[in-house]
């Protein structure tokens, strides 16, 4: 009984850390793809600056390829977070499988709910 217990508590602190690690990734990408949109709104500013001034183009054209490259960045973090993603699901479903045939014992049995009887 011990000895699955604490298996499930190794495979709970992997689905954590997976969790974890899976927000950071999307906290990255949406920080990446947030500074692309403000990049771009700074451009079209800057292009329109370049009407009155001539060097505000160059700068819009740096800034428009600095942002698209952080948009790249983005949908690099969101597919490495669905390749993440996929991988929990796979841990997780093995989990349940590994709790689902352990037999539960009755809720009168203990005064407690259904949790795996002791083997």
């Amino acid at each position: 009984m011990r000895e699955s217990r604490k298996e499930e508590a190794a495979a709970l602190g992997q689905q954590i850390a997976s969790v974890e690690e899976r927000a950071e990734k999307v906290r990255r990408a949406f920080l990446c793809v947030l500074t692309s949109l403000g990049g771009t709104i700074l451009t079209c500013l800057l292009l329109g600056l370049g009407l009155y001034l001539p060097a505000a183009q160059l700068l819009a054209i740096g800034l428009f390829i600095a942002a698209v490259m952080s948009m790249l960045a983005g949908v690099l973090f969101y597919i490495s977070e669905i390749a993440v993603a996929l991988s929990s699901v796979k841990e997780e479903a093995l989990l349940l499988a590994r709790i689902q045939s352990r037999p539960l014992r009755r809720a009168d049995d203990r005064g407690e709910g259904n949790e795996p009887a002791e083997t």
